[in-house]
């Protein structure tokens, strides 16, 4: 597997991690108990600021030289392409709710709370498993060492700002979490 496929796979893992933190804090909340909100808000900063903005414009360019070898499964390229436009609106529709329910802005009953977030999850999870599951799968075995160089040469790589060498700032509680849940 290229780097650049095991990135994003790595990015993906990654992903799922924090998924499962969100399932997690939802499970809390429907059993009646508190949640930690400001988790789930870093969750979803997070997601805006590293999967929308890097992680899925990197797929993008890789998808783009995947439909050029390739028309297979064109349909799901066109899909998840799609959603790599759709899905930065609903991370902001998603952190904006959390932002209201935490400075009192919005009011929100418990049980739709627990149905925004569980959409959210699906909604992360679904576009994951049509990537690993059918278009990654192309990626490994159309693109050739050319695609990749000059994919390589085309890509701004730039450091994760939760999982990378220097953990930024504003994630350092959101990477204690993270630390404890992978240690145990």
């Amino acid at each position: 597997m290229h780097k650049i496929l095991a990135d994003l796979h790595q990015d993906h893992i990654n992903l799922a991690t924090l998924l499962g933190l969100l399932e997690e804090q939802v499970h809390y909340l429907a059993e009646g108990d508190d949640a930690n909100l400001w988790l789930i808000l870093d969750i979803a900063d997070y997601i805006e600021r590293y999967s929308d903005y890097v992680h899925h414009p990197k797929e993008d360019r890789v998808y783009a030289v995947l439909a050029e070898c390739t028309s297979e499964n064109a349909d799901t390229l066109t899909e998840l392409l799609a959603q790599h436009h759709q899905l930065p609106n609903d991370t902001l529709t998603f952190q904006a709710l959390i932002k209201g329910v935490l400075y009192d802005d919005a009011i929100v009953l418990r049980d739709g709370l627990v149905a925004k977030i569980n959409e959210f999850i699906a909604a992360q999870k679904q576009h994951m498993n049509l990537e690993e599951g059918i278009i990654f799968p192309l990626i490994q075995k159309h693109l050739k060492p050319n695609h990749w160089n000059a994919l390589e040469n085309s890509l701004l790589n730039a450091e994760d700002p939760l999982f990378g060498a220097k953990v930024m700032e504003r994630y350092e509680q959101l990477y204690a979490v993270v630390s404890e849940k992978m240690a145990a």
